[in-house]
């Protein structure tokens, strides 16, 4: 099947989602409009390669945005976290819906800066260094379809479509059987996920018979949100991590000028908090503070004698996030 073709189906079938959720909740479900901001002052990163090794990562604490709301993104803003938004498929698709109507869909975009060191304690490589400092970007733009469902239960869950971009270092594997080591400090990972996710803050803002007396101490309620997209997606190996693989490779094997793998896996996405909604007029904001831990495990397909261990990048620390919808 051609991207063409491919792009086109996925537009028709989000198209149908929205008529099919107009159709069935008419003169119930009004139009969300949307605007959101989280922040996390402190992520903490971690990476983790399986089965260990003699790369050892340590990753520093760094602030983590995310925006939501067409409203955003209509208005031209960016803020540096979209990921090259135009050049796949939740751009794309974007453009369409910019054109047959946003109902019910709407944009999300996360982004933060990955900083910390690599450490190499195994066997000399030439030319490869003990140690590398990283200086990177985790950026990822998701695409939501998440319809009111009537006025008594408000909009809780919802569907997604998501691409994200990082550079990270990877251990990469000569042979299992007698294995030789090297790494790379610049792989490129770009991947899409697709998710069904829930969200009690959404309830909270969008239900009309929300319970407005809260069940927590000082009118704050439960907040709760969960992610578990199921990815798939590439990774490429930079040039100098093919030089350093060809450096410890037997004599006579032949290692690619490009090394470019697919991966599939698995990302869980968490949020356990305290919120509370307020009202102005006919616009509703929510507030919410509690604590955010995400993990992003990939398996890489293995090459010709190269396989990469799959690795794990954890993300966790407390997060604000505000949140209105008129």
């Amino acid at each position: 099947m051609s991207k063409k073709v491919f792009y086109a189906c996925l537009t028709l079938l989000l198209f149908q989602l929205s008529v099919i959720s107009k159709t069935l909740y008419a003169g119930d479900n009004d139009e969300l409009k949307l605007i959101g901001i989280s922040y996390m002052p402190a992520a903490k990163w971690g990476y983790d390669t399986e089965g260990g090794g003699p790369l050892n990562v340590k990753l520093d604490s760094n602030s983590f945005i995310t925006y939501e709301g067409e409203m955003w993104f209509k208005s031209g803003f960016k803020f540096g976290v979209v990921a090259d938004a135009d050049k796949n498929i939740i751009g794309k698709v974007r453009r369409v819906l910019g054109f047959i109507g946003y109902e019910n869909f709407s944009i999300r975009a996360s982004g933060g800066n990955i900083t910390g060191t690599a450490e190499w304690d195994g066997e000399g490589v030439p030319g490869q260094p003990k140690s590398t400092k990283i200086n990177t970007k985790y950026r990822s733009t998701d695409l939501i379809w998440g319809p009111n469902f009537g006025p008594s239960y408000g909009r809780v869950f919802y569907i997604a479509i998501s691409y994200t971009e990082y550079t990270m270092p990877v251990l990469m594997e000569w042979d299992y059987s007698s294995p030789r080591y090297v790494y790379d400090d610049n792989a490129k990972f770009k991947g899409y996920g697709l998710t069904f996710g829930g969200d009690t803050m959404y309830y909270t803002l969008n239900s009309r018979t929300a319970v407005r007396d809260s069940c927590c101490w000082l009118g704050f309620d439960p907040w709760v949100y969960y992610e578990c997209p199921v990815l798939i997606g590439k990774m490429n190996i930079s040039d100098e991590g093919v030089r350093r693989m060809r450096e410890i490779v037997p004599d006579g094997e032949v290692v690619k000028d490009k090394q470019k793998y697919w991966f599939n896996g698995l990302q869980i996405d968490a949020i356990l908090g305290l919120m509370r909604r307020i009202e102005l007029g006919s616009t509703a904001i929510a507030i919410g503070v509690g604590y955010n831990f995400s993990f992003r495990y990939v398996i890489p397909s293995r090459g010709d004698g190269v396989s990469i261990p799959a690795p794990t990048l954890f993300r966790s620390g407390y997060i604000f996030r505000v949140i209105s919808s008129f």
